[in-house]
Order: structure tokens, then sequence, then C-alpha cells
């Protein structure tokens, strides 16, 4: 990322970058200063630019774990930082380019703070037992680290450190956070079939709801944050007051595992979609099963409950998605037009559209009240497993076993944006509460955060296993389940 006067308008970090690049396609920084490749060049994994933008760093592949400095007038290289003994991943500026930090993976795992004029090493900081992937320098005052399921923050001149530390044994395929922030729920796919809730401040894991006798494949927190839902392959729903000792009502009804659970705006009731094609509403108090809804005639894969409550969208193995009324729980419209699964259905902020992803490898948008589809979004060349809508409905994100994450404008149903980088599928994708950030999460074990105005790529976090699942908080903390549990993220903006 680029390091920036907090006043700095976007115009003029794009100024800044387009000068830099156009100067790199004139002069390669080699080891020795020199133009040209050279020999014995090595990757680099990480550039930053200092606040004044007269001079550069780097960290890479070297095999003597060096920093660099360059002078970005000259392209010469002022300065060689020395003391990792591994290859340096990432580097970071402080605001004031009174400092910067390096961070390194291999058999150092340390952080090191650096002077940038001296070129010494001011501190070293250590603690961890896996590569430092990441560093981060958002103010004068502290610095954060990350690495395999740890965030680490740092005091920079005391050089000592808390532990943001967000872990959990096997699968986490889902997972939400709650409406203030404060903590957030993970569903534990690895097989134990329980539900944990994690202090976000401490990064605690707080609580272990058992009581599924399955993996646990969807989890969704009510409007308020007093209780939250689960649904499992055991074929049931659970319904769980956050702060109880008591078990919580048993939701039974569906025949096979639950795909997705959806809860109502006003908290009263919850939606999901089982395997055995059926979709469910309940009330949450009781637990008890008010409407069964059949119309599918194939696994649901996800539901989706309109802004009002008055109704909800379902979408389907067998290609459908249908519409339904919540009081009477009649199907009033099915949504026809996709020629392969149904893996996401999302309603629209005002309620008057639905977007759907599918195995076709189409995006449809469908009008709410006349049920046809207005525009299909075509461009993938994989199925779609993921589809979000921007707060403000102006656009739509959707994932695809592609590896791309594309977005859309509404209106013209035109791709505005490939966002490349994911070398696996993209299984999730969901847009920060503010529009302003999107997260995909894909099967090569990372999850991307995404600028949406500058359709750029923002910052890049490594969890080595597959993501399933994203969801953001209201203070931009991102949570992400995937094959080796659970990974939290705060972007620092």
């Amino acid at each position: 990322m680029v390091a920036s006067d907090p006043g700095e308008g976007h115009s003029d970090v794009l100024r800044r970058l387009l000068d830099l690049m156009a100067r790199a396609q004139r002069s390669i920084l080699s080891k020795d200063g020199a133009e040209g490749p050279g020999p014995g060049l090595s990757p680099v994994w990480s550039v930053v630019v200092a606040p004044d933008g007269a001079w550069l760093a780097s960290g890479g592949g070297f095999a003597d774990g060096t920093v660099r400095i360059w002078d970005r007038a000259s392209g010469t290289c002022t300065a060689t930082l020395t003391g990792h003994t591994s290859a340096v991943w990432s580097v970071a500026i402080a605001p004031d380019g009174a400092w910067l930090a390096s961070g390194a993976g291999g058999a150092d795992r340390t952080v090191r703070i650096w002077d940038p004029v001296s070129g010494s090493c001011t501190a070293v900081l250590t603690g961890y037992t896996d590569p430092v992937w990441s560093v981060a320098a958002p103010d004068g005052a502290w610095l954060a680290s990350g690495s395999v399921g740890t965030v680490r923050i740092w005091d920079r001149v005391s050089g000592t450190g808390t532990t943001n530390l967000i872990d959990q044994t096997g699968l986490a395929w889902s997972v939400a956070i709650a409406p203030d922030g404060a903590w957030l729920a993970s569903a534990s796919g690895g097989g134990d079939g329980t539900v944990r809730i994690w202090d976000l401040v401490s990064g605690d894991c707080t609580a272990v709801l058992t009581g599924h006798t399955g993996l646990v494949k969807s989890v969704v927190v009510a409007p308020g944050g007093a209780w939250l839902a689960s649904g499992s392959r055991d074929g049931t729903v659970r319904i769980w007051d956050r702060l109880a000792d008591a078990q919580p009502p048993v939701s039974s009804g569906h025949t096979d595992q639950v795909e997705s659970v959806a809860v109502a705006p006003d908290g009263a009731w919850l939606a999901s979609g089982g395997e055995d094609g059926i979709v469910r509403l309940w009330d949450r108090v009781s637990g008890s099963c008010t409407t069964t809804l059949i119309g599918h005639t194939d696994r649901v894969s996800s539901v989706a409950v309109a802004p009002d409550g008055a109704w909800l969208a379902s979408g389907g193995n067998d290609g459908w998605v249908l519409l339904w009324d919540r009081a009477s729980g009649a199907c009033s419209a099915t949504l026809t037009g996709h020629t392969g699964p149904v893996k996401s259905v999302v309603v629209a902020p005002d309620g008057a559209w639905i977007a759907s992803g599918a195995g076709d490898g189409t995006v449809r948008i469908w009008d709410r009240a006349s049920g046809t589809c207005t525009i299909t979004l075509t461009g993938h060349t994989g199925p779609v497993w993921s589809v979000a809508i921007a707060p403000d409905g102006a656009w739509i994100a959707s994932g695809s076993r592609d590896g791309t994450v594309r977005i859309w404008d509404r209106a013209s149903g035109s791709c505005t944006a490939t966002l490349t980088g994911h070398t696996g599928p993209v299984k999730s994708v969901a847009v920060a509460p503010d529009g302003a950030w999107l997260a995909s999460g894909s099967n090569d074990g990372t999850v991307r955060i995404w600028n949406i105005e500058l359709r750029g790529i923002a910052a890049v976090a490594r969890a080595e296993d597959g993501l399933y699942s994203c969801a953001w908080g209201p203070a931009h903390e991102l949570a992400v389940g995937g094959e080796r549990g659970l990974y939290l993220y705060k972007l620092l903006i």
C-alpha cells in the first residue's frame, strides 16, 4: 500500500503511482544501483513509497534478507538494511517517514524497526512461530504485524506487543459479526459441531456452543445482536441466546443438511434452506417451524430475506430462484433462466430487485414485481459462487471459480472492473458497510481487500488454505472462515 498524507487526494496518490510506474519503464532498480536487470536479482515482495515521495523501500527474496532504500529521482540504492536472516515479505513506512518496519519469513520470523537515515535497526520484535506475512504502520506510535492466525499490535517505542489471536481447530464454514462489532460467531466445520463466540477486542474465544451433531455450515447474527442461529449437516437449525447457559431450542424438520440460514430484519423469525430441497421458516422464540416452503426440486443453496421482511428468495441446484410470500407461504414467482445450479442469491437494499449467481457462469438481475430477468451479466468463465450488492445498490460484485472478482454496474449491466490476483476459485465476496471496500476469499488461501474507487488491490492476507466465508464489521473488521479455522483482520485506513 502507498503511504500518503491523510489529506492527500486519490488523484495525487494516483499521480505519484503513475509517475513511479513511468520511471520503472525506464529504469530497473537493481542490487548495485545500476540500471538494467543485471545478474542475481531476486523477487521483490513488497514496495512502499515514503510520504514525501522522495524515496521508497523494498523487501524481497534476497538470500541476505535485506531491506533496500531507493532514491526516487536517481533510481539508486542509498541504503541496504541488514539484520534479517530470511526473505523479507512486507515493508511499511511510518506516516512521517521517520522510521520503517519489515517482517520476514523463513526461520527469521521477526519484525524489525529501522531508522531510514542512518540505516540502523532500532528494535527487533520477536515472538512469532510462523513467518511474518504483513506489517502496517498506521501512525507513529504503534504498528501491527500478521502471521498465521495471529495479529500483534506493538508499541513502537518500547517494542512490547499484545497478541490478538483468532484460532479455531478445523474448518470455519461461516462467520458473522455482531452489529456493534464487539464479537463474532463462527461455524465450525471440523466435525465437532460447535459454534464459537469470539471477543473482537481481546481475540479470546468466550463461548463454545455445543449441541449440533454434525458439521455447522451456516451462522447468522440477529439484527440486535442478542441471539444467533446456526444450521448444520445434522439437519437442524439452532437458535442461541449468546449470554444464556441453557441449551437453545432445536429447530428440527430438515431431513438433510442445512445449507443456508438468513434472519428477518426484525429478528422475530429466520429462514433456512436445506439439501432436502425445502425452505423452512422458524419462530425465533419457540424454535418451532411455522412454515414449510416446498417448490424446489433439488438442494437449496442460498436464502435471503427482503429488507421489509414481507418476502424472501431462495436459490437451488435446480437452477431456479423462487420468491416466497412470508405470510401465506406461497411461491409468488419462479425465476427461470439459469442453466446451472444457483449458488448465491441476494436482495437489493430497496427490495425492488434480486441478484443471483449460478453454475452457468452468469449473474442475473431480476425485477421483483414482474419476476422477469432484466439483465444477464456475462464474462466469468466458470461457475459464480458468490454475489454481493453495494449498500446503495449501484453495483454488484461476483466471485467465480475462474479466480476473478467482477464489478458490475447495476443499471447498464456492464462489467466495470475485473479484479485478478487470486490463483484459485473465489468462494466468497463481501462489501464493507460503507461500500468503499470489497473482500474476496479464495481456495488459494488468501483474502484480498479491494478499493472500489481505485478498482485495485489494497491488501492481501494469507491464510494458507481455502477460504469459504467473509463478513464485515461496522468498523472495518473483517472475519474470514477457512479450512484451518477463523481469521480476523482489521483494515487500517
